[in-house]
C-alpha cells in the first residue's frame, strides 16, 4: 500500500473517530479538507456524505454519496446509503431502485431487503413488501420491527389472524416497545376484541405525546381506577384528534354514575358544542389542566375510560344521537337554504394523519368526487376547511359545490349547518364522528386499511346507527368509491 493511501486511510479514520466523540464540526473540516485533496475518491465522497448528512445538510449529503456511486457503483453499500437519502426525502421510486441494485450487488446485504420492504409498504404496495419481510424474518428471526412491519402489511391487507400474530411475536422480541403494542392493540380493537385491545392501548402513553400529556398534573395524583370518588373531581383529558373526543365523550354519563365530578378537558373549537353536555360538569380549557388538577381527586386520559369501565361501555356504545345542535344557530342556518331537492354536504381532506401511508390516507380530491356530479336533483354544498378548501376554485365538471366552510368557525356551527342537511358525505375526519353523534345521516368514505374503528368489513358500524361506510377495496381508486358512492345516492332521494 503506497504512503499516500496510508496518509488517506488514516486520515479518514480520524475523522470518523471525531464524529463518534461528537466533535462534527471538526470532522466536517477534514472531511472537507480530504475531499479537496482527493477530489475523486469514492469512499472519502461516501463517508463526507453520511457527515453531512448526520449535520443536517441533506443536499450536500445526497450530492456526495451520489458521486460516490457514480463513481464506483459495485459498492453495494453506497447503493444502500443513497436509498436511504433518497428515501427519507420521499423520492420512494428512486429509492426503491438503488435498493434493488444493493441486493443484486449483495444478496446478504444486512439491511438492503428490509429496506426495500419499507419503500414498497411506503408507496402502497403491501403486497409486494410481505415477501421481502417474510425472507428477513425468515434470515433474521429475531428482528422485532420486520415482524411489527410484517404485521402492518397485513394489517393493511386485512389479513387480521396473520397481523395479530406477526405484531405478538415483535412483543416477544422487544417486550418494551411500545409501537408493537399499540400495534397490538388496534388490531385486537379492529377485530372487536375490546377487553385486550384497550389493555394493550394503555402503551400509547409510553409516546412522547402520551408522556407529555400525563406530565400536566402531578406525579402524586392517582389514575382513576373506576371507583366511586364520592362526588370528588376528576380530571379526564382530552386527547389525539377532535374526532376522538367527540366519538368518546358518549362514556362521560357513566362515570359520572359512578359517583365522579367530571372536569372534562376542552378545547375552543369544541366548547360551544358540548357547553351544556350531560356528562361534563365543567369544560377545562387547555391551560387550565394544571389549576384543575389540584382541586382535583384523580385523573385519566379520555381513551383509557373503556378499558376502565369495562363491558359497561360497550352497552352505551351505540347510543346516538348524544349530542344536539343549538336551536338558535340551527334556525339561522335554516335561513340560508332556499333550495330545491336533496342538500349534501361534502368534505374530502381531512388532517394529513398518515401521509407517509398511501394505504391508510384518508382525503382524497375534490376532483376524485366527479362522479357525483352525474347524481341529478342535488344541491351540494362545502363543509370543507383548510387548505383542501382551494380545490373548490376549479370544481371538476358538473359538480360546484356552495362553499360553507369560511362559515364554521367552530363546531356548534357546523352542527346547526348539519341540522339543515339530508345528508353528509365525508373521508374519515371529525366532522363524520359529529354527524354520528348527532344522528345525521352520513356516509363515509374509507381508505383501504382503515382507522381501527371502522373494523375491516361492512357497510355498517355499531359506534353510529345513522352512518354507512364506503370502503376502498384494493385495486380501487378513490372515484371507484366514488362512483359507488354516486349510484347510491340516485336512491337516497
Amino acid at each position: 500500500m503506497s504512503a499516500a493511501n496510508d496518509s488517506l486511510t488514516e486520515r479518514l479514520g480520524q475523522a470518523l473517530d471525531l464524529q463518534k466523540s461528537g466533535q462534527l464540526a471538526e470532522a466536517l473540516a477534514l472531511h472537507e479538507a480530504i475531499c479537496h485533496d482527493h477530489p475523486t475518491h469514492p469512499h472519502a465522497l461516501f463517508l463526507h456524505g453520511l457527515a453531512r448528512e448526520e449535520a443536517g445538510d441533506h443536499d450536500t449529503a445526497l450530492e456526495l454519496v451520489s458521486k460516490a456511486v457514480a463513481l464506483f457503483p459495485e459498492e453495494a453499500d453506497y447503493h444502500f446509503h443513497l436509498g436511504w437519502l433518497l428515501k427519507e426525502r420521499k423520492r420512494l421510486s428512486a429509492a426503491v431502485e438503488r435498493f434493488q441494485t444493493t441486493l443484486s450487488l449483495n444478496p446478504d446485504h444486512p439491511h438492503g431487503r428490509f429496506a426495500l420492504a419499507d419503500c414498497r409498504f411506503d408507496l402502497g404496495q403491501a403486497e409486494e413488501a410481505i415477501p421481502l419481510l417474510e425472507e428477513v424474518v425468515a434470515r433474521r428471526p429475531d428482528l422485532g420491527p420486520a415482524w411489527n412491519n410484517l404485521g402492518l402489511c397485513h394489517r393493511a391487507l386485512r389479513h387480521p389472524d396473520k397481523s395479530l400474530s406477526c405484531f405478538r411475536r415483535a412483543i416477544l422480541i422487544e417486550p418494551d416497545n411500545p409501537e408493537h403494542h399499540v400495534n397490538l392493540a388496534l388490531a385486537l380493537l379492529a377485530t372487536g376484541d375490546q377487553a385486550r385491545g384497550w389493555k394493550e392501548y394503555e402503551w400509547r402513553l409510553k409516546f412522547p405525546d402520551g408522556v407529555a400529556l400525563l406530565s400536566r398534573v402531578p406525579a402524586s395524583l392517582p389514575r382513576w381506577d373506576g371507583s366511586s370518588l364520592g362526588g370528588g373531581g376528576l380530571l379526564i383529558h382530552a386527547e389525539q384528534g377532535y374526532g376522538d373526543n367527540i366519538q368518546f365523550i358518549r362514556l362521560l354519563p357513566a362515570v359520572r354514575a359512578r359517583g365522579c365530578r367530571v372536569f372534562l378537558e376542552c378545547h375552543r373549537s369544541l366548547r360551544g358544542l358540548l357547553d351544556g353536555f350531560p356528562g361534563a360538569d365543567r369544560l377545562v380549557p387547555p391551560e387550565l389542566v394544571h389549576e384543575v388538577a389540584a382541586k382535583c381527586q384523580a385523573h385519566i386520559p379520555l381513551l383509557s375510560l373503556p378499558g376502565v369501565l369495562g363491558p359497561e361501555w360497550e352497552a352505551t356504545a351505540s347510543t346516538c344521537p348524544y349530542l344536539q345542535a343549538d336551536r338558535a344557530l340551527v334556525a339561522d342556518w335554516g335561513l340560508r337554504f332556499e333550495v330545491a331537492g336533496a342538500k349534501v354536504g361534502l368534505v374530502w381532506s381531512g388532517k394529513p394523519l398518515h401521509k407517509d401511508d398511501p394505504l391508510r390516507q384518508r382525503s382524497c380530491s375534490l376532483s376524485d368526487l366527479a362522479p357525483l356530479a352525474d347524481t341529478a336533483g342535488i344541491s351540494f354544498f362545502s363543509m370543507q376547511k383548510g387548505d383542501a378548501s382551494q380545490e373548490l376554485k376549479h370544481p371538476p365538471k358538473g359538480l360546484n359545490p356552495v362553499d360553507l366552510g369560511p362559515l364554521l368557525t367552530d363546531f356548534s356551527q357546523t352542527a346547526a349547518l348539519m341540522a339543515n342537511l339530508d345528508l353528509i358525505i365525508t373521508v374519515d375526519t371529525a366532522v363524520a364522528h359529529l354527524a354520528g353523534a348527532l344522528g345525521r345521516p352520513v356516509w363515509v368514505i374509507l381508505p383501504q386499511a382503515p382507522d381501527w374503528r371502522w373494523e375491516t368489513t361492512g357497510s355498517r358500524t355499531p359506534w353510529y346507527p345513522t352512518m354507512r361506510l364506503f370502503r376502498r377495496e384494493p385495486q380501487e381508486k378513490w372515484n371507484d368509491v366514488a362512483t359507488r358512492v354516486s349510484e347510491a345516492l340516485r336512491l337516497f332521494q
